[in-house]
């Protein structure tokens, strides 16, 4: 930037100083000797001859300077389809994450269980109804390391999808185009839903002897969480 300035500061001076002595030169002929500069023609002709470089100099400066202001125009032109590019693509990555976090949300508030209270059925949903499925699943009669036998469990592919679109945002989330803040943001929410709204926090964040109860069969600390939902969960860290 620095030398494109010192260049047109350069040509800007020269262009004056050659329109000043275009018009300087011809009056200066009045003190030469008109006999012997006639010597070389006529006087017409010599002072033609004296100002042509100068005023060819100064065409080619004139033509210099309007091409660099095209190639400048050009260039904030190709800057701002640049910048509108990315603006798209900006845009379009944040509708496709909008699009995902609306369809996480809708899998968490269609989930449904059908949870005994006291001997009395009731139908739930959402949140809490995640929450009881959790709470209830380990007094279940099924072997919880038998991925075939909790896949026939209703209600496991539907943990196990929102699971995975949680974690197709996050993905998504970070690959994208958006502003360091605004995926900050996205993190911190989708970490919110499954921490603090759907997941007990110390069973998603920790996985010691404190927080989880160790499994006296695999002897992973997955406490009540089949280890199909548990590795799928420890997965989905990775992405925060």
């Amino acid at each position: 930037m620095k030398l494109d300035n010192s260049v047109n500061s350069y040509a800007k001076w020269t262009l004056i100083l050659g329109a000043i002595l275009i018009f300087i030169l011809p009056f200066s002929v009045s003190f030469l000797n008109l006999e012997v500069l006639g010597e070389y023609g006529p006087v017409g002709d010599t002072i033609g001859g004296i100002t042509s470089p100068v005023s060819q100099l100064l065409g080619s400066i004139l033509i210099y300077l309007a091409l660099k202001a095209q190639l400048d125009a050009n260039t904030i032109i190709q800057n701002q389809v640049n910048e509108d590019n990315k603006q798209s693509l900006i845009r379009h990555d944040l509708e496709q994450i909008q699009e995902l976090y609306s369809f996480f949300q809708n899998n968490i508030k269609s989930f449904s269980y059908d949870k005994d209270f006291s001997g009395r059925s009731s139908l739930i949903f959402g949140k809490r109804a995640i929450k009881h499925f959790f709470q209830d699943i380990e007094d279940m009669n099924v072997n919880i390391h038998n991925d075939d036998d909790i896949l026939k469990i209703d209600g496991v592919r539907e943990i196990l999808s929102i699971i995975n679109s949680a974690k197709l945002i996050l993905q998504k989330n970070k690959n994208s185009k958006l502003a360091k803040e605004d995926k900050e943001f996205y993190n911190t929410l989708i970490y919110h839903e499954l921490v603090f709204s759907i997941f007990p926090a110390k069973e998603i964040e920790n996985e010691d002897p404190l927080a989880l109860k160790k499994c006296t069969i695999c002897e992973i600390y997955h406490g009540n969480f089949p280890p199909l939902i548990f590795h799928k969960i420890q997965e989905l860290k990775k992405e925060f």
